[in-house]
């Protein structure tokens, strides 16, 4: 294998090793760790995030 596929594949693995793998979802701290929530019942959440991250 030549250096230049090397160099190529290893700055494919560090770029892809860092990107981050869901988006970054950033909620109130209202919601928190052992909030408790109604079931079976509609919810408006709201949040911080970029524009084109999933949510779901």
């Amino acid at each position: 294998m030549s250096i230049m596929k090397l160099l190529l594949y290893a700055a494919l693995l560090v770029a892809n090793a860092t990107s981050p793998a869901a988006a970054q979802l950033k909620l109130p701290r209202l919601f928190s760790d052992h909030t408790v929530l109604q079931r079976d019942r509609p919810l408006h959440v709201w949040g911080w995030a970029r524009a084109d991250a999933n949510a779901g």
